[in-house]
């Protein structure tokens, strides 16, 4: 897992719902679906090995907010 990228390229922060957004591309899913499909997909896609657990998504997420809180005691 890279790091949330900002800035004007950057495509915000890394948040679920981006998470399941970025499975269903990866799926060639284009439309809106359910939230409930996104979740049985990237399930899926997991399992398959194609995208990375969403523990690893959070787990990094939580990484980088305790830096910055570290950070903002110095």
């Amino acid at each position: 897992m890279g790091p949330a990228r900002g800035g004007r390229h950057g495509s915000g922060p890394k948040t679920f719902a981006r998470y399941l957004r970025l499975c269903a591309r990866m799926a060639g899913v284009t439309d809106s679906i359910e939230l409930e499909d996104a979740v049985d997909l990237a399930s899926m896609m997991v399992a398959a090995g194609r995208v990375p657990h969403p523990s690893a998504w959070v787990d990094g997420l939580v990484a980088a907010r305790q830096e910055s809180l570290i950070e903002g005691f110095f």
